[in-house]
């Protein structure tokens, strides 16, 4: 529980700090989305930005706790970009304010893919994207729930703002 509510406490701070909505814990996981409540032109930038910077910090942690078996942990990441269907989802006792919809799933997909360190991205973000990361393509794959494969992208990391 303390490995997890540290890791938590960075990854929501990043998530906040890209102008992501924090969506909810997931066991081990987290889920954000960007977007809503309000659109930007750099929501799918902020997105894969957060996830830099997540894994960034997750390393920093990882440095920070040395050896043992919380240096064999791993954070891995998907992302994908569409429309959703965004709002307040529950019953009567209890709402959340969450999204929901294809892009969402393919997202979620993505990041079971993942391997420790990796962060995938769907054709959609890289299309959104490519001129600001450096993403090497991982090829088609196959998803749970969906009878065509999807596209997949590995974001390598950001370009620096003085490359060219």
């Amino acid at each position: 529980m303390e490995t997890l509510n540290q890791t938590f406490s960075q990854l929501t701070r990043i998530v906040a700090d890209n102008h992501g909505t924090f969506d909810k814990y997931l066991g081990d996981g987290l889920m954000a989305f960007f977007g809503a409540p309000i659109a930007s032109d750099n929501d799918a930038l902020n997105a894969v930005r957060t996830a830099v910077e997540m894994r960034e910090a997750f390393q920093a942690l990882k440095n920070e706790w040395g050896e043992g078996p919380r240096a064999q942990l791993g954070l891995a990441v998907g992302i994908n970009s569409g429309e959703v269907i965004v709002g307040n989802l529950g019953s009567e006792r209890l709402m959340n304010y969450t999204v929901i919809g294809d892009a969402v799933n393919v997202a979620a997909r993505l990041e079971e893919r993942a391997g420790p360190g990796q962060i995938l991205i769907g054709e959609t973000t890289h299309t959104l994207v490519e001129d600001l990361v450096v993403a090497r393509k991982f090829g088609e794959i196959e998803l749970r729930g969906r009878s065509k494969p999807v596209v997949a992208y590995e974001l390598v990391r950001l370009f620096n703002a003085a490359e060219p």
